[in-house]
């Protein structure tokens, strides 16, 4: 996290990254499941529609708690599963990779490691 925001700001969004941690590894979860569907050809509308809204909310909000990368890979991963049909097959590994990216990136720590938390 940048030294420019203040002490008290980052401590707050420390801990509330903890509290949402294993909410937003669960948004993974979904996403994972998604193109787990995709790729034995059983991706309804419902659950495509799940990958869209889990991929959207975490491109929101990864960046706010120091994870610009993952901000990025998820906004990739929702304009795959928004299309009607979800993604082509051919796609399906390169987002399989994404996806495994972006949990290791949430799993790790913030932008600035655990010290950039303040």
């Amino acid at each position: 996290m940048s030294d420019d925001v203040p002490a008290d700001v980052r401590d707050v969004l420390r801990r509330v990254w903890e509290s949402r941690r294993d909410n937003v590894l669960a948004r993974v979860d979904v996403i994972d499941a998604t193109i787990a569907a995709a790729r034995v050809g059983a991706l309804d509308d419902e659950q495509r529609a799940a990958g869209v809204r889990e991929a959207h909310m975490l491109s929101g909000s990864a960046g706010t708690f120091g994870f610009g990368a993952a901000t990025a890979m998820a906004r990739e991963l929702e304009h795959a599963f928004d299309v009607p049909g979800g993604p082509p097959s051919a796609a399906l590994d390169h987002l399989g990779d994404v996806a495994g990216a972006l949990r290791r990136e949430l799993e790790g720590e913030p932008a600035g490691g655990a010290e950039g938390w303040g």
